[in-house]
């Protein structure tokens, strides 16, 4: 019996993730004949191959005749930028691949912009539908899945199904034989690509069943128990939490053609029962399948060098903080640190292995230990990675015999600097020993990333501006970081106890593409409007901060994240620029933004009385800009030195425009 085993849009494609090959490694293990697909890799490919990039020009010449004034500017602007783009599809997968293109920093950015517009203009052909890197949205005002039910069949506005129909023919032998398809969900704006091509895959090979898995189905399951399958009824199996025993029986069902009694934590279509989904057990003993890549082309993944995750435990190993959901379902349970070491190896010696993300949810000082002697105790040279919490047993000593045995950098969750409120999350961190223990990780040579946010319930400004000036204060030893906004999780501590919190559900659930977030009004503190607005101010803050003391850093408004100038934002990649992003922090040199830099050409696509929008022709950038702003820009073209009105190089900053521009013209 064949099982295909697929990760769908939208993801990172700078590696594999791991979901499918530890599955495939361990269906193998028992016997069963098991390949995988990424199939977020070759939509990305789809996208960018000239012949379904020409599909989706047609499709804007078509939308450029729509009486939707709006839609209709929109097909015809993409348009413009289309003809721009189409001489350089090929760019982000080359970029990304070279091993000296992908370490100059405005090639690496410009590729990215460019796949960013590809993005765009698939997402005005197939209008309303908006896809980015890594979003799928099919609506403004959330994806229902009763709206998704009649999307995933709309060809005009679906963009995957044209997509699965040259992944999956009608007469391929290798598809036409499989028994199961199993479809790895880990991220909310997976599920409605996820369900597309669940119903695909049955309308194609009937004969064929049909598994979901994976965390943010396994949460969305378990809210619609009753109602999951009327909306999804393509579907024939649902697994809740870790997939490994439960797909194998399912496996194991199809194979001796047996029905699959009801059984905890499996759902189970067409009347043949319900799972009874219980707490979760605690593993005695957790052992990550040695992960599988067979049938990956590794070598297509984005990025010169081979990066790849692996996990040493799951759960959490703190597992209290209040408004987490990580260990709603989850028990901590630790694996055999050789096995995984060993398995990074082997990936080390046959597919040339430099960096590894760690999974794991949280790595303690111990753990990190034993990781850091183990890897050097096999003598594995490769870059690493973890996640953490600011815990002082991760001492000088720790940290630099970590840094040895190659760990380069640590994303810990401060989340507020707040005394009183890190009790009330009950994050186990005392905010004074936080400035030594970055201290320690900046003399071991392994970067910092903290993790904040702001509008935890009964929060005052004062307590979110203590977070905002600590971040300030303790920057020369920080790489990154990021003010995200507090998310009230439907299986968190905080979400059972929001009553005690002062918190009150805004409205009612119903079915959509993400269950683990409420919208809710508050008694004391920042509503969730507050908090947005809060968010913002500070990212300006810190914009307006460096930018006047002419600091090395990138701020994000759209994630928030605040970064190394330079340094890319994904995880893996940040990764990979580990000597790039230690040099700027050591060096602390100024990085010029209008001196002595390139011109650029450029072409005005719109014009009205009250902005000017242009698109940058190198770049395949849009900016738009008032007209008086434009005007003052335009007196000084031509110039190498520094304008002199710092208020208008700031503006220049700030809406992303860094160079001088040269009119085609």
């Amino acid at each position: 019996m064949s099982v295909c085993l697929i990760f769908p849009p939208p993801w990172d494609t700078s590696q594999a993730y791991l979901s499918t090959p530890s599955l495939a490694s361990y269906l193998k293990k028992h016997h069963h004949q098991a390949f995988q697909i990424d199939l977020n890799l070759e939509f990305v490919s789809y996208l960018t191959h000239s012949e379904n990039f020409a599909h989706a020009i047609s499709k804007l010449h078509e939308n450029a005749r729509l009486s939707d004034l709006r839609a209709s500017n929109a097909a015809k602007w993409n348009l413009k930028v289309g003809e721009h783009l189409q001489k350089r599809l090929g760019d982000f997968d080359r970029i990304m691949r070279s091993p000296t293109d992908f370490y100059d920093s405005k090639k690496y950015f410009s590729a990215q912009r460019i796949l960013g517009k590809i993005y765009d203009l698939w997402s005005t052909a197939y209008s309303p539908t908006t896809i980015t890197p890594i979003s799928f949205r099919i609506n403004r005002e959330g994806d229902h899945l009763v709206s998704a039910k009649d999307f995933i069949v709309n060809a005009r506005s679906n963009p995957l199904l044209r997509f699965l129909d040259s992944v999956f023919p009608e007469d391929g032998p290798q598809y036409s034989q499989v028994s199961l398809f199993g479809i790895s969900i880990i991220y909310d704006d997976q599920i409605v690509p996820a369900l597309t091509v669940a119903n695909f895959l049955k309308a194609r090979y009937p004969g064929a069943k049909v598994v979901c898995g994976g965390g943010a189905i396994s949460q969305y399951a378990r809210v619609y128990l009753d109602t999951f399958f009327e909306a999804a009824p393509y579907v024939d199996f649902v697994v809740i939490d870790d997939g490994y025993g439960p797909l194998l029986k399912i496996a194991e069902a199809l194979r001796h053609k047996r029905v699959l009694a009801p059984t905890d934590n499996i759902l189970i279509n067409r009347g043949l029962g319900k799972a009874k989904v219980r707490p979760p057990q605690a593993e005695s003993h957790f052992a990550p399948p040695d992960p599988d890549y067979s049938g990956l082309a590794l070598g297509r993944y984005h990025s010169p060098e081979l990066i790849l995750s692996f996990k040493t435990s799951k759960g959490c190993k703190w597992g209290r903080c209040t408004f987490c959901s990580e260990s709603a379902f989850k028990e901590y349970s630790a694996g055999d640190v050789t096995d995984v070491v060993a398995s990074i190896k082997r990936q080390s010696e046959e597919s040339g292995l430099r960096f590894v993300n760690f999974a794991d949810s949280d790595i303690s000082p111990a753990r990190f230990v034993e990781l850091s002697e183990e890897l050097s105790r096999q003598d594995v040279e490769i870059g690493w990675s973890i996640r953490a919490r600011l815990d002082p047993l991760f001492t000088s000593e720790v940290l630099r015999a970590g840094s040895r045995a190659g760990c380069r950098k640590i994303f810990f969750g401060l989340e507020s600097a707040s005394q009183r409120l890190l009790k009330l999350m009950k994050k186990g961190t005392q905010i004074r020993h936080v400035p030594d223990l970055l201290q320690s990780c900046r003399d071991a040579k392994i970067l910092s990333h903290l993790f904040t946010f702001v509008g935890f319930p009964s929060e005052t400004r004062a307590e979110a501006e203590m977070t905002r000036d600590f971040l300030w204060e303790h920057i020369s030893n920080i790489a990154s970081f990021n003010i995200g906004i507090f998310q009230l999780r439907t299986f968190s501590d905080a979400f059972r106890s929001r009553e005690q919190l002062g918190l009150k559900l805004s409205m009612e659930k119903s079915l959509r593409s993400s269950v683990d977030s409420n919208a809710y009004e508050i008694t004391e503190g920042l509503s969730q409007r507050a908090a947005a607005e809060l968010q913002q101010e500070f990212l300006l803050f810190f914009r307006k901060r460096f930018f006047e003391n002419n600091l090395p850093y990138d701020v994000n408004k759209w994630s928030g994240y605040v970064n190394l100038a330079g340094i890319p934002y994904w995880d893996s990649h940040n990764l990979a620029y580990y000597d790039q992003a230690l040099r700027r922090l050591d060096e602390r040199k100024p990085t010029p933004r209008i001196v002595d830099v390139p011109r650029q050409r450029f072409e005005i696509l719109r014009l009205d009385h009250e902005a000017v929008t242009i698109v940058l022709i190198d770049e395949l950038r849009t900016i738009t800009m008032s007209r008086r702003a434009f005007s003052r820009y335009q007196e000084v073209v031509g110039t190498k030195r520094v304008c002199d009105d710092a208020q208008f190089a700031f503006m220049l900053v700030t809406s992303g425009l860094g160079t001088l521009l040269e009119s085609l013209s």
